[in-house]
């Protein structure tokens, strides 16, 4: 199949498209630099107990104070201190009781759960892993206390030593995040009032096909930018979150949705490319991936809401086979995306015309994927970065992005308006002069000519006889 038409980007020279993916790598490094320059993503607290009498009926109390909203979440976990020479797995059993209060407020138990199985695992000489065996998604109290019961059946490793740690967000970076985030949220309107003034004459039918996807994404890094972030300090309640993480995960949808169709509509007519064969399979992959999303999130959430000791990985049934079934459908695009580019490739060279629209799309999505792996890499290793890198790193890119885009295949006022209406003015003539066109056959053509011939013979015997008589009329006056 040879590569069909492609919207082209008319009004940026190949000069022009590689200064806008160079403003781009600018302006991202820019913004990885002052989240190096922001503030520690978490705060740390240590409670250290040494000279444990036994592993069996071990009771760790604890407390922490002045707690507040701007805290965000709150994360309690232990780590033993292996003294032996030789590394261990022992599994352990924690039973909590948690108790909360504001101000001066009697104490109240919100949780008393039942037992958890945990593993301990232990290198020689250092402390173990950590049991996270307190996670408030909303720090919703002041002070928060706890009665840890921990019981280790193998008593032949004895632990000299257990640190508590209490891991809440700084207020600095949740301020930090708050401003960061009505800036890009500012722009992001900004750049969707730039593309709808540009386009608001132009029908939906006449726009190409990357300019209707660049006003559903421009509308969706709006929720990525999240307007409702304040509502995670002012509403109790895990309900925000909840809303943040699904507005990154469904703007994450379109954008990986758009990068499949940008390059496998290179392989389809303009008149094939319709919502059956071109969309709806990408959308059914990356729906599955949301839905997926949706039920681990919530699943976790409410089982957190009644018990803080709650785990994915520990407690939730099928959770690695959920986990498995993500990875071969993100696999699946994965290779859907490469096959799809490699056949553009293939095609393009048909289309000179074409080259060089379909060569900047492809280096500027790839760039942002290159940098976007590396980024959420980070994040994802490094949970606990101190600092503001990978929160500012991954905003901006995303926003980058789309304001590049909107600047790229936004089309002028003028410009854009005559290009789009001499193109359909062609189209129409092209087909009403097909329509009005009379069909001629032979035997038309030999009538038309003799009739035409006979014309013409009239024509000379009157013209003949007019000369005779202007003739005859001087001869009579010379006479």
């Amino acid at each position: 199949m040879k590569l069909a038409h492609k919207p082209k980007l008319d009004f940026f020279s190949t000069k022009k498209k590689v200064v806008v993916i160079i403003a781009f790598v600018i302006f991202l490094f820019f913004a990885v630099g002052i989240g190096a320059l922001g503030p520690q993503v978490m705060e740390t607290k240590t409670l250290i107990y040494e000279n444990l009498p036994s592993n069996q009926n071990l009771q760790i109390p604890g407390e922490i104070i002045d707690m507040s909203r701007l805290h965000h979440s709150l994360f309690i976990y232990i780590e033993f201190f292996n003294s032996n020479d030789y590394k261990f797995d022992v599994e352990g059993i924690f039973d909590l009781t948690l108790s909360v209060r504001s101000g001066n407020d009697p104490w109240k138990t919100i949780t008393k759960v039942d037992e958890h199985k945990r593993m301990v695992s232990c290198s020689p000489n250092s402390f173990c892993n950590k049991i996270y065996f307190i996670h408030e998604t909303c720090v919703e109290y002041d002070q928060y206390q706890f009665v840890l019961n921990v019981d280790i059946s193998n008593t032949e490793q004895l632990f000299s030593r257990a640190d508590v740690s209490f891991e809440f967000y700084k207020k600095s970076f949740i301020l930090f995040r708050m401003v960061f985030g009505f800036i890009f949220l500012i722009f992001s309107i900004g750049s969707l009032c730039l593309w709808a003034y540009n386009t608001f004459e132009i029908s939906w039918r006449k726009l190409r096909h990357e300019q209707k996807w660049i006003t559903v994404l421009s509308f969706a890094l709006i929720f990525f930018n999240n307007p409702f972030y304040p509502t995670i300090v002012l509403v109790k309640g895990w309900f925000p979150d909840f809303l943040e993480s699904l507005f990154r995960a469904v703007f994450l949808v379109f954008l990986l949705s758009f990068w499949l169709v940008a390059f496998d509509s290179f392989r389809f007519k303009k008149e094939h490319r319709s919502f059956l064969k071109l969309i709806l399979p990408k959308l059914i992959l990356f729906g599955a991936i949301l839905i997926l999303f949706c039920v681990t999130y919530l699943w976790e959430q409410l089982h957190l809401r009644t018990d803080p000791q709650y785990q994915e990985a520990e407690d939730m049934p099928g959770f690695y086979a959920l986990r498995i079934i993500i990875f071969i459908l993100l696999g699946i695009y994965l290779l859907w995306l490469i096959y799809t580019t490699y056949r553009a490739f293939r095609e393009v060279k048909d289309f000179p015309e074409n080259k060089s629209s379909f060569y900047f799309m492809f280096a500027f999505s790839f760039i942002t994927f290159i940098f976007t792996a590396i980024f959420l890499s980070a994040g994802y290793i490094h949970q606990t970065e101190n600092t503001s890198i990978v929160f500012l790193s991954t905003f901006g890119i995303f926003n980058l992005y789309i304001w590049f885009m909107v600047v790229v295949f936004s089309p002028t006022r003028v410009e854009g308006l005559q290009k789009l209406d001499e193109e359909d003015d062609i189209q129409d003539i092209a087909k009403s002069n097909d329509d009005l066109s009379p069909k001629i056959s032979g035997d038309d053509l030999v009538d038309n000519s003799i009739v035409k011939s006979s014309d013409e013979n009239k024509n000379e015997v009157e013209l003949e006889n007019v000369t005779l008589n202007q003739n005859s009329d001087s001869d009579e006056k010379l006479n």
